[in-house]
């Protein structure tokens, strides 16, 4: 299938552009690159980050698969509002139809949106050759105190004076535990990393495949890391 919804990840930061295509993963990725090569994107805060950053600390992630534009539609909003929640959306329209007409969603609609949202907030994991790369890319970037600041800055003004209610709180918490924006590895990775460990494999050898050190693998191998994972 080539139509659904995708995120762009800043993954410096975490922070996400959601957005959905009816026609190719691919060529959608190439036009916001394209866009943000020229510096004609019009996300704004996600163009200053891409000139900051550099266009090798973001990533296409498709988030899931979908067909029909209701469907479409519905998706887009609730992972919108999902990591919007979060404080990690670059996204200023809500999603969907009625988000880019600014019509508030009904009460039926949102009921709609929460339980897909329960259903389907699961996204696709980059393969160990591709976060090997990604790992590479990253080492190879070097940061100034004064580019690090800048980020510093503009994260805790994005997010001053917001506030989370105690229920929104514990499900954010329940969303980061299972899979984190910005952890190294996922719930998967950790069941295989042990499972490989358990026949034999060295923790040496998982560390250099999961670019990661030998130390942090032995905390996942040993449950002082993920050890909600089972």
């Amino acid at each position: 299938m080539t139509s659904g919804i995708y995120r762009i990840t800043n993954k410096l930061t975490g922070k996400s552009y959601i957005g959905q295509t009816r026609n190719s993963f691919g060529d959608r990725w190439d036009s916001h690159r394209a866009l943000l090569r020229h510096h004609k994107h019009w996300s704004q805060e996600m163009q200053a980050d891409w000139n900051l950053a550099g266009e090798e600390h973001f990533e296409f992630v498709v988030v899931e698969e979908a067909e029909g534009q209701n469907v479409l539609d519905e998706l887009e909003s609730q992972f919108i509002a999902a990591y919007r929640e979060k404080g990690l959306c670059y996204n200023v329209l809500n999603g969907g139809l009625t988000g880019r007409l600014g019509i508030p969603l009904t009460a039926e609609a949102k009921r709609k949106i929460g339980a897909k949202n329960r259903e389907n907030m699961t996204g696709r994991t980059a393969s160990a050759e591709t976060r090997a790369k990604m790992s590479a890319s990253q080492k190879r970037r070097v940061w100034t105190a004064e580019a690090k600041q800048r980020h510093a800055e503009h994260s805790r003004a994005a997010n001053l004076g917001r506030k989370q209610s105690a229920e929104t709180k514990e499900r954010l918490r329940r969303i980061n535990q299972q899979n984190p924006p910005s952890a190294k590895l996922t719930p998967d990775d950790v069941r295989n990393i042990r499972r490989r460990f358990a026949a034999g494999e060295k923790q040496v050898d998982l560390a250099k495949e999961y670019s990661t050190a030998p130390s942090y693998i032995s905390n996942v191998i040993h449950g002082r890391r993920w050890g909600h994972i089972t």
